[in-house]
């Protein structure tokens, strides 16, 4: 497990997880469009954009 800091809440999250996964898996919302487990990340329409 792997701590990080999002939106000044402190989370933890499995290494290797993305951004949106470890967010999304803390109960953090981020807007996003295309994120699908299934496909790789690929960040076209740009909506979930997060400043790191």
């Amino acid at each position: 497990m792997i701590e990080l800091t999002i939106n000044g809440k402190k989370v933890e999250t499995e290494k290797g997880s993305t951004i949106l996964q470890a967010a999304l898996g803390n109960g953090i919302k981020i807007p996003h469009l295309c994120y699908d487990k299934r496909l790789l990340p690929y960040g076209g329409c740009r909506l979930c954009i997060v400043e790191i």
